[in-house]
């Protein structure tokens, strides 16, 4: 999982105000309480992304192929998910195969 460039933001936000924390002490406990704020929020995020589904995906081939004859193979993905998915999708095939439009973006 990649963060954010809000929860990098947040993070570095954090950062100085540990090193502030070390001119002045009294800020330590705003400090802690910020801390265990972004800890918890990104935990629960961790959480929910890994309950999530990025996508479902179909394979539709025919029922029999005959040894040296083309035949199509065709990959439906759906999202699941309310955000916006950027997938790149190679269905695995042996080596010797000839193969077209793989990988896909």
């Amino acid at each position: 999982m990649i963060p954010t460039r809000r929860a990098l933001l947040l993070a570095a936000l954090l950062f100085a105000l540990s090193l502030i924390t070390l001119w002045l002490p009294d800020l330590a406990l705003p400090r802690n309480i910020a801390a265990a704020l972004l800890l918890g929020a990104l935990l629960t995020d961790l959480l929910k992304v890994r309950r999530e589904t990025v996508c479902e995906v179909q394979r539709d081939i025919r029922g029999s192929i005959p040894v040296g004859v083309w035949s199509e193979v065709t990959l439906s993905l759906r999202n699941t998910i309310a955000r916006t998915q950027q997938l790149q999708v190679h269905d695995h095939h042996p080596s010797d195969y000839t193969v077209e439009g793989l990988p896909r973006q």
